[in-house]
This record gives C-alpha cells, sequence and structure tokens, in this order.
C-alpha cells in the first residue's frame, strides 16, 4: 500500500510540474514536458517552439527554473534540458497555443482554423480536429469544430497515434477554449495489412503441397 501511494504521489507531483511549466514557459510555446528519473536525479526535458526563451540570456531562465524545481517541489538535483520541436504543425500543443495566440491578436477563428487545417495536412498527418468554445462573438457561448481526415478518439492508438493540445485566448467578449486533437503520420496500430497475411498464407500452402 505505501509503495502504491508513492508511485500516485510522484504521478501528481509530476502532473503539476508539467501544468506549472506549460502556464510559466507559455511565451516560449512550450508543447511538451517530460519529467523521469535518473541515477544522478531528476531529468526534465522541455520540449518549445522558442528555445532560447526557456533557456534565457546566458542560461539565467534555466537556472532560475532548476532553483525552483529544487525548492517549490523538493526534486533532488534535477537536470533541465530544453529542446526544439522539428515541425510545429505536428505538435498538437503549438498549434493549440498559436490558435489562441491568433485569436487574441483580432483574428477571425473560422479563416485561422481553416488556414491550421491546410498546414497539417500539408505536414502529413492523417488527420485533425480543433474545437473552439466560448463567447466568439457579441451573442452567447457557443462551439465550432473543423475537422479534416481521420481523427481517433477511443481505441488503443489513443495516446499512440493520436494526441491532444489545450490553450485559451481571452478576448474582450470573455475567455475561449481551444482543443487541437492530431493523428501523427504512418500506418495506425490497428493496421491490418491483407498482402502479408496473403503472402504467408501462400507460403504455407507451397510448403504443405511439397511435403505431400
Amino acid at each position: 500500500m505505501l509503495v502504491k501511494r508513492y508511485f500516485v504521489e510522484k504521478g501528481l507531483k509530476y502532473a503539476m510540474i508539467q501544468d506549472d511549466l506549460k502556464h510559466q514557459l507559455r511565451e516560449a510555446g512550450l508543447v511538451r514536458v517530460e519529467v523521469s528519473q535518473a541515477p544522478l536525479g531528476a531529468r526534465v526535458i522541455l520540449y518549445a517552439q522558442r528555445p532560447g526563451l526557456v533557456i534565457g540570456q546566458r542560461g539565467n531562465n534555466i537556472q532560475a527554473l532548476t532553483a525552483e524545481l529544487e525548492k517549490k517541489y523538493k526534486i533532488e538535483n534535477p537536470h533541465v534540458l530544453v529542446y526544439g520541436i522539428d515541425n510545429p504543425s505536428l505538435e498538437p500543443q503549438a498549434l493549440a497555443f498559436n490558435l489562441a495566440e491568433q485569436l487574441e491578436r483580432g483574428m477571425y477563428y473560422r479563416k485561422i482554423a481553416n488556414s491550421t487545417l491546410n498546414d497539417v495536412r500539408r505536414a502529413g498527418a492523417k488527420g485533425v480536429e480543433i474545437v473552439i468554445r466560448g463567447r466568439l462573438s457579441i451573442a452567447k457561448s457557443r462551439m465550432v469544430r473543423f475537422t479534416t481526415g481521420v481523427v481517433y478518439k477511443s481505441g488503443m492508438v489513443l495516446g499512440k497515434q493520436t494526441s491532444l493540445g489545450k490553450s485559451s485566448a481571452l478576448l474582450k467578449e470573455g475567455l475561449v477554449g481551444v482543443k487541437v486533437r492530431l493523428t501523427k503520420p504512418g500506418p495506425s496500430a490497428d493496421a491490418v495489412f491483407l498482402r502479408e497475411q496473403q503472402r504467408t498464407r501462400g507460403e504455407q500452402l507451397v510448403t504443405e503441397s511439397k511435403r505431400a
């Protein structure tokens, strides 16, 4: 029971770290946080659109972040690593951040959503869904959805091939939530390859005929 409680508390701590860092480093476009335990301490890996803002001049931001992790979350000897992202169009969290920023700049939600759909498909994603919810005009709150391609919402591929990004935009009319669900390129985990099965079956028949 004590072991179970330890891992639950550890998981909750790591989840709080991720939420806190995403809020603090929003301007840097932080899209993903990975926290793991290493032999010499905790390893915190940050993936951001603008890694220079995370690092800061002469590494000042990293030093402050490391000190905060030690003091606030009681993490011993944290090692913070920062990486850029290769293709923001395939990162749902980056897409959600970008959509929220454009909404706050006053851009029309349908235009930026359709533009994002096109960028994602050109990047090779199998599908994407954008959901914008809130007071988008003077009228009452509503929800709009934009979808293209295949987007999985359940099953074994959820979390492996389909990932979710969330953000929010503060407009004059009120707070607007943005949710992006993206299906990565490549065959799905439950894909069935009939040609390979037929070839294997044919080889078995030839083997059986030779034995006869």
